[in-house]
């Protein structure tokens, strides 16, 4: 790792020590969850904006896709807001990152991920910016991560054309069939998941006793 990628890097475990302290709470108060919740609204709405502004393809996925098909909202255990956008709009969301609203940064973190990668900060949370590549009528995100849901490719007209819908007070993009690629990702998508540490997918809480 470079020093400015190790520089990077202990840059934000501060800005997410910080955010913890701040709202330790959260775990164990509803005014805490709430502060968080808030949080995370105004994280979605500012990026949100910022990429409709550029005019490149987008979408929300991953936890945030689930909170707005489940449960119209932010789901309650989430930390961060995630969006999805084709990987030859890396350069112009790159070069947009001054379009930004006050107190909003971007950061690349492609080097972590072996390909395309962006996330943007504000008061300590976070927003990622996955980039999905297209092969012989497939896509998948490229992403380092231990769940084989989150790279497994899946078909083009999954996400193509993007639907605009309203969430969290705004306009947004969903994938054209969400719960395709939710179950695809996830496994079980119901609020009483748990995941299995064999498959790496979630499936219903098993009951003991």
């Amino acid at each position: 790792m470079s020093f400015q990628h190790q520089r990077e890097y202990w840059q934000r475990q501060l800005r997410l020590l910080a955010r913890h302290v701040r709202y330790a709470s959260a775990a164990w108060s509803e005014s805490g969850r709430r502060a968080r919740a808030a949080e995370l609204v105004t994280v979605f709405q500012g990026v949100n904006a910022w990429l409709r502004a550029t005019g490149v393809d987008h979408w929300i996925c991953y936890g945030t896709l689930l909170g707005w098909w489940r449960e119209q909202r932010i789901l309650a255990h989430d930390r961060d807001v995630d969006f999805a956008a084709p990987a030859g709009a890396y350069a112009v969301l790159k070069a947009a990152a001054d379009r930004l609203p006050r107190g909003f940064t971007l950061h690349d973190t492609s080097h972590r991920h072996g390909g395309p990668k962006l996330y943007v900060s504000h008061r300590g949370w976070e927003a990622d910016i996955y980039f999905l590549v297209e092969d012989a009528g497939s896509l998948h995100a490229i992403l380092d991560s231990p769940n084989p849901g989150d790279t497994a490719p899946f078909p083009r007209e999954w996400f193509y054309p993007a639907r605009t819908v309203e969430f969290l007070g705004g306009p947004t993009q969903v994938p054209a069939e969400p719960q395709r690629y939710l179950e695809h990702t996830y496994g079980y998508t119901g609020p009483d998941a748990e995941l299995d540490p064999v498959t790496r997918y979630y499936r219903p809480i098993r009951r003991r006793g």
